[in-house]
């Protein structure tokens, strides 16, 4: 994995702003991205495989009415709860570095905002930080469900506590290593959590930034969509094959 162009903003005043980006890059700060996976899918999703581990889950099924109800309940649930606490993340992480770092100073139209990041929304600082944060929301939201689909077909409740971590890492290693190419941009993990920070070698992708977030959320969200299908399928064939 290659890093966006080198920040040219430390000591303009758009280096608040800048900051906010490059910490949740990878390479600035790796807590801020390993944090979030091990404990989102924790927080908000350990309660499905929980419920499968202690059967509870079969009385949470008949109350609802059907499997399918069920499952669509825990994501819905899951994604908003996931969505609103990473929106006030990024919101704590704003103003944290407004009040002890440096003031938060947005430019309408940014040359340093390109040269920082490289691949962006829009040169406009206020539309290219209310995309960054809402889109980032929305992405977490989007990798947790998709943790939370994987764990259905895993019955020790235990190993989904690292489940986040590992297919995180994964989503970042595979891609990099399957090179640049809009293929790899499908499944490379940054584009959804911390889009535009994080590129894979040193060429800035052909297609602007919100289409390949488009297409990446796409891709995740039918990845997710296709596992469950194929889980509850698989529940129906063993209830009808007992």
């Amino acid at each position: 994995m290659g890093e966006p162009p080198a920040s040219a903003v430390r000591n303009s005043v758009e280096a608040g702003i800048s900051f906010f980006y490059n910490i949740q890059g990878t390479y600035e700060s790796v807590l801020l991205m390993l944090l979030p996976m091990i404990c989102l899918p924790l927080l908000f999703a350990n309660n499905l495989s929980q419920n499968r581990y202690t059967g509870f889950n079969k009385f949470l099924i008949t109350r609802v009415g059907s499997l399918q109800r069920y499952i669509r309940n825990f994501f819905v649930k899951t994604f908003g709860i996931t969505f609103v606490a990473v929106l006030i993340w990024q919101c704590l992480l704003l103003l944290e570095i407004n009040l002890l770092m440096s003031p938060i100073k947005i430019l309408r139209s940014s040359r340093s905002l390109k040269n920082s990041l490289g691949y962006i929304f829009s040169q406009n600082g206020y539309v290219n930080l209310f995309c960054f944060v809402l889109l980032a929301s929305i992405g977490w939201a989007i990798f947790v469900c998709l943790v939370l689909v994987i764990s259905l077909f895993i019955k020790n409740p235990y190993i989904f506590w690292g489940l986040g971590l590992m297919v995180g890492l994964l989503l970042f290693l595979i891609p990099a290593l399957l090179g640049n190419g809009l293929v790899s941009y499908l499944f490379f993990l940054p584009i959804l959590i911390m889009p535009g920070n994080q590129i894979i070698g040193s060429d800035i992708p052909s297609v602007p930034l919100y289409i390949q977030y488009g297409l990446t959320a796409l891709m995740y969200m039918s990845v997710t969509l296709g596992l469950t299908i194929l889980f509850i399928r698989g529940k129906f064939y063993e209830e009808n094959h007992q």
